[in-house]
């Protein structure tokens, strides 16, 4: 659980408190409109804290897979492609969506 996660639970909490326009409102009001819209819409489905909390485990198959997308698009060699999909779980980024959120 990172050190945001209370943060983030108050505002699903507001946004839940409220109708879907109010929410989708004060969302894109925030610097982080769309991790919100996104909580937003995981509540809908899941609890609340489960969506808080497990955030991150869906954000970082995500980085690595937009990461190796990316990567595809720039570099034709397929072993650069093997290198980012096990280096990119590991990198900055990837420790600062465990850490953060």
């Amino acid at each position: 659980v990172g050190v945001d996660t209370p943060i983030y639970y108050q505002w699903l909490a507001h946004m839940r408190s409220g109708n879907a326009d109010s929410a989708l409102t004060f969302a894109i009001t925030n610097n982080r409109a769309l991790l919100l819209i996104l909580l937003y819409v995981l509540s809908s489905v899941f609890s609340p804290v489960s969506v808080v909390q497990f955030i991150p485990a869906l954000l970082i198959p995500l980085f690595c897979v937009v990461s190796i997308f990316t990567v595809k698009l720039v570099c034709g060699f397929r072993e650069t492609w093997v290198y980012v999909a096990l280096i990119a779980p590991f990198s900055i980024q990837a420790l600062g969506l465990i850490y953060s959120g």
